[in-house]
């Protein structure tokens, strides 16, 4: 929250600086233009001088036309007043001139110093009032307990507020969605069933909406994917074919029935539509026990020792720019002896991140697989031109030396590294 008044008070002292510093500037080169190099009233004085030195020349030309008979006396008494008009009007100006040029300044130099407190006022009293700073106090509340769980208190009182809150502003959208997220997280599932339910009132059709109400009645009917979960889900998939929340929820499901394939092709999915750090994780350890169950997996190694097989999760770097139609090799090389490949899969870009099982199947000579050797490096190369031999412009991940007559869960590999 000091943060946000800190950043506040800089952007009105900015606002501010866009009326100050073209004052300064315009004061500057009045100055500079200025002979007498003093203030307005003593440009008025020598303006004043000048009206009346005028005044005096233009009365010596009517004296000497009446003198000279060319204006009799009544043209000549109303050419005077009319000239002596114009000399007091000259002057009124003069003085309304200075007068506004001293009041014009401090107007806008006043303006600029109430810019920063009607600012901090008007917040204050509207937006504070509208729920704005409260919810974004809540929000940091509410989000206490992921960081201290012990603090399980405070997520009490600050739901406590804002349920205050929306029974005073019903129709805070946004309060409603924090409450429905903030139910999520601490385990309480038919209280943000209710919460998601409210909001999809106004908002039938929102995608984020929908996929995480499936979440919720999912994990409220004990994680099972029940008729009204199939129902949500299938409106969520309507409207985003490639909802991480829904592709969560059929993987997980898979995984429960034993479908571990399934299961794996789902969670390779959302790795692809891209997903955090700690998310993503999370997901490459469900694929890692889900291939373990996999028949030659983990589970079954013992009974087939003389299989060599080995999983491979292989993703590539975001930044990296490559196309999508782009041949992917990924294979296994004596980590001692000849770089030929001793087994090998082709993909494209396309179908990263995935899941590689790599075994004597796909060797390359009948005579020289992973059973010949101890130990194998594994390479996942992009070849951009196409071949099979590592060129300049390639991308690629190499693992370290792994040895074969040891159980090794899931290798990881993410493609980073330029081909020189």
């Amino acid at each position: 929250m000091t943060t946000f008044w800190i950043l506040a008070t800089l952007l009105s002292v900015i606002a501010s600086g866009f009326i100050f510093v073209p004052l300064l500037l315009s004061g500057n080169r009045t100055q500079a233009t200025d002979q007498s190099g003093d203030d307005v009233q003593s440009r008025n004085l020598h303006r004043n001088e000048a009206n009346v030195s005028i005044y005096r020349e233009r009365l010596a030309e009517l004296e000497s036309g009446r003198d000279s008979g060319d204006l009799s006396d009544e043209e000549f008494a109303v050419c005077k007043a009319e000239l002596e008009q114009t000399l007091l009007s000259d002057a009124s100006d003069a003085q309304t001139i200075g007068d506004e040029h001293s009041g014009s300044r401090w107007i806008p130099i006043g303006a600029a110093c109430a810019i920063p407190l009607m600012a901090i006022l008007l917040y204050a009293d509207w937006g504070a009032s509208m729920g704005s700073m409260a919810d974004v106090e809540l929000a940091q509340q509410l989000q206490l307990p992921e960081r201290a769980p012990h603090e399980q208190r405070n997520m009490d009182v600050a739901l406590a507020s804002l349920q205050e809150r929306l029974a005073e502003q019903p129709d805070n959208h946004e309060a409603w969605f924090l409450l429905a997220r903030s139910m999520l997280t601490r385990g309480s599932y038919v209280e943000a069933v209710e919460a998601f339910d409210h909001l999809l009132i106004s908002f039938p059709e929102d995608a984020a909406l929908l996929s995480n109400q499936a979440q919720a009645m999912y994990l409220a009917d004990g994680r099972r994917v029940t008729a009204r979960v199939k129902k949500i889900m299938d409106e969520a998939l309507s409207l985003d074919p490639n909802s991480p929340n829904v592709m969560e929820i059929l993987g997980m499901d898979a995984f429960k029935r034993r479908e571990y394939q399934v299961a794996i092709d789902y969670f390779n999915k959302m790795l692809r539509l891209g997903l955090g750090e700690e998310h993503a994780e999370s997901i490459r350890d469900l694929i890692a026990q889900a291939s373990a169950q996999l028949p030659g997996g983990a589970a079954q190694k013992q009974q087939a020792s003389a299989t060599k097989s080995l999983d491979v999760l292989v993703e590539i770097d975001a930044e990296i720019a490559v196309s999508k139609d782009d041949v992917v090799f990924v294979f296994a090389r004596a980590a001692q002896g000849p770089p030929m490949p001793l087994v090998a899969k082709k993909l494209t870009v396309a179908d990263l991140p995935t899941l590689v099982r790599l075994d004597d199947s796909m060797s390359m000579n009948p005579n020289f697989t992973l059973a010949t050797v101890k130990e194998v490096q594994i390479v996942a190369r992009v070849a951009v031109s196409g071949d099979v031999v590592a060129k300049s412009g390639d991308w690629q991940a190499i693992s370290a030396p792994l040895t074969l007559d040891k159980d090794h869960s899931v290798i990881k590999l993410r493609i980073s590294e330029a081909v020189q």
